[in-house]
């Protein structure tokens, strides 16, 4: 017998609850599973304290925000 990881043991039971039309069954392992697969990432933080970044400071990370939408990025204040 080929021994399985509890892991891939709640992943196969889950693919095969979706696979036989047991949705709730595969939705309850999938959270149980879900930790283990998708690590949380912790929130960031920022490095200095806010309050001793000065508005200069503050409107050149504006501007290098908006700088990136222009190029196709993202623009992160709107």
């Amino acid at each position: 017998m080929v021994e399985a990881s509890p892991l891939h043991v709640m992943l196969t039971v889950m693919r095969r609850k979706w696979r036989d039309g047991d949705e709730d069954g595969a939705v309850a392992l999938a959270k149980v599973a879900a930790p283990y697969v998708h690590p949380r990432v912790p929130a960031a933080r920022p490095s200095t304290e806010l309050a001793q970044v000065s508005d200069d400071e503050l409107d050149d990370f504006v501007a290098r925000g908006r700088a990136g939408a222009a190029d196709g990025g993202a623009d992160l204040f709107d």
